[in-house]
């Protein structure tokens, strides 16, 4: 009977095709964002990297009024004294940091993106510091539809050689798939899912089923047979199940499935 069937039969030919496949529209699709560089930049200033008291005490202030959840006050008290007490360069970008954030939670987002794109661009904080906020800056221009301004900020951060991991990799896919560009995104998508293959990692269950319907909708059977192995060992349940078993019911599918299906 069918419902008895296996799904998750000759997994290594799946995974040998998947694997070729990604290199091939790797190949085709040389204008995508390539992986991180994930080398240190250095960081030439003169100015001692720390706060003054004063400055401290402002920006204490207006973090307490946040933790309160009185956003608006704090961004008043931020623009007011910890603005004229943030002096220095450093002090000036920590200060823009807990501004940017005020901003982002009360939905005031092109104010915002002005003051995430001075974070990023800052001489004064750390690599991860930086690379965090162009994390944040792609969300809230994903949160606003601004699809190509995901796309454009992600590969201006990969040149600065800020920090790109999975998950902004992940944003970036989804932003293409917005712009009906499923090209792009399995492009993106297809290492990662390669990746966690390889090692046997758990890859978070919605980043699964984005892939999948990615390779569904474009005919990449193949590799959703894949995505489709890893959602059954992590996640089952009767709805993926079902959807495999009707994928496996194609002829040309038979080889990768395992089984024959009268």
């Amino acid at each position: 009977m069918i419902e008895n069937m296996p799904v998750t039969t000759d997994k290594h030919l799946r995974y040998t095709t998947f694997t070729l496949s990604c290199l091939i529209i790797l190949l085709f699709l040389s204008g995508c964002i390539s992986p991180p560089n994930n080398l240190p930049v250095s960081i030439v200033t003169d100015q001692p990297q720390r706060l003054g008291a004063d400055c401290q005490q402002a920006l204490d202030h207006s973090h307490e009024l946040i933790q309160n959840h009185k956003v608006l006050e704090a961004e008043k008290d931020l623009k007011t004294l910890a603005r004229l007490e943030c002096k220095s360069g450093y002090e000036t970008d920590q200060y823009l940091r807990l501004l940017a954030y005020a901003l982002s939670h009360q939905k005031k987002y092109p104010e915002a993106i002005k003051t995430y794109q001075k974070i990023i661009k800052s001489k004064y904080l750390d690599l991860v510091t930086r690379s965090e906020a162009v994390y944040t800056l792609a969300q809230v221009y994903y949160l606003q539809g601004d699809y190509q301004s995901v796309i454009t900020q992600v590969a201006d951060a990969n040149s600065r050689q800020l920090l790109i991991d999975d998950d902004l990799q992940v944003l970036v896919a989804r932003s293409y798939y917005h712009r009906a560009d499923a090209a792009n995104a399995m492009a993106i998508m297809g290492p990662i899912i390669q990746q966690a293959v390889i090692q046997d990692q758990v890859i978070k269950e919605p980043w699964l089923v984005f892939s999948w319907g990615l390779y569904l909708d474009s005919q990449f059977f193949e590799h959703a047979l894949v995505v489709g192995d890893q959602l059954m060992a992590h996640y089952p349940n009767d709805q993926y199940r079902n959807r495999i078993k009707i994928m496996c019911q194609r002829e040309d599918l038979l080889h990768l499935c395992g089984m024959t299906v009268k």
